[in-house]
């Protein structure tokens, strides 16, 4: 890692090899082992949907455009916890660590409230501009309402991971969140069909399920938090109360994450998910079939995206760009041999996996020609994120949000229709939009990082 450096980017004495990978995989694992066994989890639950047929299936999956926009809002904040946290971790400056823990989570907490009261009592004309179809705007309304109430308690465990992250102590996200997803799938078990003497609810039972593990999460990520002994530290004599030099860097760098999530990529997915619903209720469950069976690889990734923003703000902190830039490197090629074999296994195993969310002769023909396009689209995925993750981390939020209102919100949607309708693509021309997509951002992203001006931004 550290022989890849060019001379003039050596500031002092590198780590070894194998000191670099070995930091690299004590703070991955945990964040690898987390994402790839939740999306496994996700898996599961989605196939426990599935079985109810292919509109309970879209009926679920609508719900995913409007809560991901209330989910952007949050995490755009987060992204601002994460780089200050981190930068603050290698200044050894608990004290600012805890002020920005404390101040983000009230503000979460707020946000959570308003979006989630909003999209409640606005279920209907939300998902109905979603492209929701009559044949399950019912189930969609229903699920959706009981979901975003449940969005407090993602908040609250969201932003606390996020700043334990920034610490590195991947191990507390790994503990609520897998935690939680189990607890998920069997209430999904006893809820959905009605097992145990519990009774049959259906769509309305994965929802009951979802918010119940959401709490869950919540509550391990608010225990991880409690202990005096650790960095972070929940009752410390630290100030609750809002200040400019606190909220001001985590708006600097959140500020710009939400113009890239809530403006730019949220517009971009509405209008491209929008698109996909329009296709038909065929085509919107096998999209979310494809989609579901595609975050798996980009779980694997996030493992990596964690650690590579963890450590590269931390080096920041400690005026080591140098290092910030091999453990990044260090997280990028593994990531990448990972990705590979994730993309032989969606190619050649693509019918298996199918079959694993639904049967119908329809949903399994059409779901094998795009899972092609998404085992190409993994590896492009993964080297994009890992970049991306790492500037953010650095606080170069503004080059990615411009990225993403040329790629997410005009290019993936634009030639998704492009694709798919003048040029009688259907699904399979939007899946190739998508493919396009993550090529540019991914292109975008290298050429960015080897400029090196993340390294002389200040938070």
């Amino acid at each position: 890692c550290a022989e890849r450096l060019r001379p003039e980017e050596r500031i002092g004495t590198l780590p070894s090899d194998g000191a670099i990978y070995k930091k690299v995989f004590g703070i991955a694992w945990p964040a690898v082992l987390e994402s790839v066994l939740i999306s496994f989890i996700s898996v599961a639950d989605t196939a426990m949907v599935s079985a109810m047929g292919k509109e309970a299936i879209a009926g679920v999956g609508i719900t995913d455009q409007p809560r991901s926009i209330a989910l952007a809002v949050i995490f755009s904040l987060n992204v601002g916890v994460t780089a200050v946290v981190s930068r603050r971790k290698g200044e050894a400056n608990r004290a600012g660590a805890n002020r920005c823990l404390k101040q983000c989570l009230l503000v979460s907490l707020l946000l959570a409230v308003l979006l989630g009261g909003l999209c409640v009592v606005l279920a209907r004309p939300i998902l109905l501009f979603s492209g929701a179809r009559a044949d399950y705007i019912d189930l969609a309304v229903e699920y959706c309402r009981i979901i975003m109430g449940g969005l407090v308690f993602t908040a609250v465990s969201q932003t606390i991971t996020a700043a334990q992250r920034g610490c590195g102590q991947t191990k507390v996200s790994l503990r609520a969140n897998l935690t939680a997803n189990i607890v998920n799938v069997v209430l999904n078990y006893l809820l959905i069909g009605g097992h145990l003497g519990f009774p049959a609810l259906g769509v309305r039972g994965a929802a009951i399920a979802s918010v119940i593990s959401f709490f869950v999460s919540a509550l391990i990520a608010v225990l991880s938090v409690l202990r005096q002994e650790d960095f972070l530290y929940l009752l410390s004599g630290d100030s609750w109360r809002f200040d400019r030099e606190t909220l001001g860097g985590v708006l600097r760098v959140g500020g710009n994450a939400a113009l890239e999530q809530v403006v730019f990529s949220r517009i971009g997915y509405f209008l491209y998910g929008k698109m996909m619903a329009s296709l038909g209720t065929l085509e919107y469950a096998v999209n979310r079939i494809c989609s579901s069976v595609m975050s798996v690889g980009l779980s694997f990734a996030d493992g990596f995206c964690v650690t590579a923003s963890s450590l590269l703000g931390q080096s920041l902190g400690e005026k080591r760009p140098d290092k910030a830039q091999a453990y990044v490197g260090a997280c990028q090629r593994i990531a990448f041999l990972g990705a590979l074999l994730l993309t032989a296994a969606f190619i050649g195993l693509r019918y298996p996996l199918v079959r694993i969310y639904n049967r119908e002769p329809e949903v399994v023909d059409l779901a094998v020609q795009v899972m092609v396009i998404v085992g190409l689209t993994t590896n492009l995925q993964t080297f994009q994120n890992i970049y991306t993750a790492s500037l953010r981390g650095a606080g170069d939020t503004r080059f990615v949000a411009w990225v993403s209102m040329i790629s997410v919100m005009i290019l993936r949607p634009g030639l998704g229709w492009l694709f798919a309708y003048p040029l009688g693509g259907g699904l399979i021309g939007a899946w190739l939009a998508c493919w396009i997509d993550q090529f540019v951002r991914a292109v975008c992203g290298w050429l960015r990082f080897r400029h090196g001006c993340w390294k002389t931004i200040k938070i």
